[in-house]
């Protein structure tokens, strides 16, 4: 079994952070600074809880939410 490098986990994650982005944006308007941050430095498992959290929630700060 092949295994992702680094690289390509790192890559997929960009990608992941992209779409919950544009998800946000489309939903909440401009991100602050802070959000972006985030979203940059977040793995796909985290990306995934945010972007199922952007179907149902009334805020930005719902979305993140119990996240520490």
């Amino acid at each position: 079994m092949l295994y992702p490098s680094f690289v390509e986990r790192r890559g997929e994650a960009r990608g992941a952070s992209m779409i919950v982005r544009g998800q946000l944006e489309e939903r909440f308007g401009p991100l602050p600074q802070s959000v972006i941050r985030r979203l940059e430095q977040a793995d796909a498992e985290q990306l995934l809880t945010w972007g199922r959290r952007v179907l149902d929630a009334a805020s930005l700060e719902e979305v993140f939410a119990d996240d520490g």
